[in-house]
């Protein structure tokens, strides 16, 4: 339904058409405050068409706002006390030896557990 044919107070199913999505992520995104808290006649939630409007014009300006800056990427910080491996080899010989050494462990110890 176009916007000027649509009444000034809208419920939240005309919400949720116009906007293209389900009446439930209209009522969460109210709760988010990604959308304007809604009028109450009774018991039905409405929205006035002009306070929607400049819900809208505001988010697609944060939007073109943050589209234009440059997000430089890292990569994220080790964790630990990591030395860094050279290549896959060196990684996976390393990890081959620590199993190694977590086998040795855990077979020469004697096992308490029942074998059921």
């Amino acid at each position: 339904m176009p916007l000027q044919q649509l009444p000034t107070l809208l419920s939240t199913e005309q919400v949720a058409e116009h906007l293209g999505i389900s009446q439930r992520t209209v009522l969460a995104w109210v709760q988010q405050g990604r959308l304007p808290r809604p009028l109450r006649l009774g018991k039905a939630p409405q929205w006035e068409l002009h306070e929607l409007s400049k819900a809208i014009d505001a988010a697609r300006t944060r939007r073109d706002q943050s589209g234009n800056e440059q997000k430089r990427r890292t990569s994220p910080p080790m964790i630990g006390n990591s030395t860094g491996y050279k290549s896959s080899k060196e990684l996976q010989l390393m990890m081959a030896l620590k199993r190694a050494q977590l086998n040795r462990n855990t077979t020469s110890a004697p096992t308490t557990r029942r074998p059921y």
